[in-house]
């Protein structure tokens, strides 16, 4: 629950573990494969979300609020020669 949800924050855990709970009520109408279901997920969120769920947003977050060029670095200088 805490890779899924993600480390290091407080909400990650608690997200991963309400996930899991959802994923297990939304795939027992599978039978036997909510088992091996739950795990291919699990595993893909483990790869593809390497810092979890919340990890992920945040970092999103985080790429959407900072400006696409950045700071103004090249400021055109005035020579008086």
């Amino acid at each position: 629950m805490t890779l899924l949800g993600g480390l290091g924050t407080l909400t990650g855990p608690m997200l991963g573990a309400g996930i899991v709970l959802v994923m297990n009520d939304y795939l027992a109408q599978f039978g036997e494969w909510s088992l091996i279901a739950q795990g291919v997920i699990l595993l893909a969120v483990i790869l593809f979300f390497r810092r979890g769920v919340v990890g992920e947003l945040n970092a999103l977050q985080r790429k959407i609020r900072t400006p696409r060029g950045g700071p103004a670095r090249d400021k055109q200088r005035t020579d008086d020669a």
